[in-house]
């Protein structure tokens, strides 16, 4: 926190008061165990000492902050330390040493923004192949409601089919019982009136 309230001094120039506030940060970082915080630290303060014009003071902080870098794995940090060492070797007049951690400033500045890249297009792929499968995965259920859709339809339209068949069928059979009943009852009637006739023919024979 520390280095980060020394930054706006530093961009006021007021170097002194930002290197108090440098130093606590320092103290407290290797009391703390803090190796980003205190390698952030060591390049603010080497920065400055060189803005005062005070490079001696600087090289010791520029060359641990290096180190640090480098065991740690910090690329961003690394970077920074190369662009304050060529400042350094240009103030100091080797001209052979500031090339040299210009070009490995910018060799490795460039490398670190294709490992974004990199990174990026990582990440595009994984959510274009993640879009991907839910994109099947989707058209595979709306496949199989599809499928089951049409099964029930077709289990539904067979058992309408059915239901209709039994329908006709009992409605013919009562039909049918019907018309034989009613010729039943008729032939019955005939019978009947025949009989009729036949005692009154003999009522009026007998007369």
């Amino acid at each position: 926190v520390l280095y980060n309230m020394s930054t706006p001094l530093m961009q006021q120039k007021k170097y002194e008061e930002s290197l108090v506030l440098l130093d606590s940060s320092i103290s407290i970082s290797k009391e703390r165990g803090y190796r980003h915080n205190l390698g952030v630290a060591y390049q603010n303060k080497a920065q400055v000492l060189l803005d005062l014009n005070r490079p001696a003071e600087a090289e010791k902080y520029i060359l641990e902050g290096i180190q640090l870098s480098k065991d740690y794995n910090e690329g961003n940090l690394l970077t920074a330390f190369y662009n304050t060492a060529y400042q350094y070797y240009e103030m100091t007049g080797d001209y052979k040493k500031a090339l040299s951690f210009f070009i490995m400033s910018t060799a490795l500045k460039d490398s670190l923004v294709n490992q974004e890249i990199v990174k990026v297009a990582e990440v595009e792929k994984k959510y274009e192949q993640e879009m991907k499968e839910k994109a099947i995965t989707l058209l595979n259920k709306e496949k199989e409601f599809e499928e089951y859709r049409s099964k029930t339809i077709r289990t539904v339209g067979t058992i309408l089919v059915v239901a209709l068949v039994i329908v006709i069928f009992v409605l013919y059979q009562r039909y049918r019982l019907k018309q034989r009943s009613n010729q039943e009852l008729e032939s019955m009637n005939a019978l009947i009136g025949q009989k009729n006739k036949d005692i009154t023919d003999s009522i009026n024979y007998a007369s």
